[in-house]
């Protein structure tokens, strides 16, 4: 009787250390199988990178890098904002995961440009496809009814010749017939910088690179009011438009600016605004106390509205009025998206 008891201890025992080492193996599930986790590659504009099925401890099998254009593989991060590298010698998978490729903008190597992105200053250029661009979010503007985006600027290129045409703003005015106006205009890409030598048909030359390049003041900066658009093109000269085509040529303007006071002035060259804008003020962080009539076209009274960067002109065309500008970016502050 006393070896019977003895030999069931023995199971029971036996039984015991193996819950125990089942239980303290993370690779081991419920079931007896081991625990897998999917681990997925966020190429982030790039081509696509097939995922990973990885039993929970293993390692990540690096893959084949992925491609963009115009831009340099950096590797695989933890983070969309590819601050962590993921090392895939020693890093191990405990969840499901996802890793971010990261992009250095790299030099043209020629062919089409659909897809690309190129910059001056401020200003992002993008060939959103075959057939469409947008310049800072500007060719993607809202209907004048306040209609949700739809479409970029056309364009034409031709891969051989390295040059191609921009189309303008569509006259949204009342009784036109959708004429084209301010025509971004025919552009030519060399030694890996795309041209402009007629921009909007102001007579300047404003050149775009597939790396940022950043400038100078207010150089290569678009400011976008209520039914006007002021563009600074270089440290001297800057061009004023109205994109729904209520006034269907540029005024070219000169303009002095401090960077200690942020404050400056524009004198008129030529064109239909003649008289406006005068002096300005660089704001930032401002918030509009009353209503911006340009920020309610899409969703209604904007009281209170703080803007990152804001173009104040205190007189505007001596109506006795100011007259504001918001700063755009390639993420767009853009109409009625503050």
């Amino acid at each position: 009787m006393k070896k019977k008891s003895t030999v069931l201890m023995g199971l029971a025992l036996l039984i015991a250390s193996m819950v125990i080492g089942l239980s303290g193996c993370p690779n081991v599930n419920d079931d007896g199988g081991e625990d897998t986790y999917t681990v997925t590659f966020h190429s982030q504009g790039g081509s696509a990178v097939e995922s990973q099925s990885i039993v929970s401890g293993g390692t990540v099998t690096q893959p084949a890098n992925p491609t963009k254009r115009t831009d340099a593989f950096g590797g695989w991060y933890k983070e969309a904002a590819a601050t962590t590298a993921w090392n895939f010698a020693t890093d191990t998978v405990t969840q499901d995961t996802t890793l971010y490729a990261k992009w250095t903008p790299d030099s043209w190597t020629g062919g089409d440009v659909a897809g690309t992105t190129w910059y001056w200053g401020d200003v992002v250029l993008k060939f959103i496809d075959a057939d469409k661009a947008a310049i800072n979010t500007l060719g993607i503007g809202a209907a004048a009814n306040g209609a949700p985006a739809t479409s970029g600027y056309d364009y034409t290129f031709d891969s051989g010749t390295q040059s191609g045409t921009i189309s303008g703003d569509v006259n949204r005015r009342s009784g036109s017939t959708g004429q084209i106006y301010h025509q971004l205009g025919a552009f030519s890409i060399t030694d890996g910088v795309l041209t402009f030598n007629n921009y909007r048909q102001s007579g300047y030359t404003v050149s775009f690179t597939p790396a940022p390049n950043p400038q100078s003041g207010l150089v290569g900066i678009i400011w976008y009011g209520p039914n006007f658009v002021i563009e600074c093109i270089d440290g001297a000269n800057a061009i004023l438009y109205a994109p729904d085509g209520y006034y269907t040529t540029i005024t070219k303007l000169t303009y002095t600016y401090n960077t200690g006071t942020k404050t400056g002035n524009f004198a008129y060259i030529s064109g239909p605004l003649n008289g406006s804008p005068n002096s300005f003020t660089i704001r930032e962080n401002y918030t509009f106390s009353s209503y911006f009539e340009d920020f309610a076209w899409r969703g209604g009274n904007k009281n209170n509205l703080t803007v990152a960067c804001n173009l104040h002109c205190p007189i505007w065309k001596s109506y006795g009025h100011g007259w504001d500008f918001v700063k755009l970016d390639a993420n767009g502050i853009e109409r009625g998206t503050p």
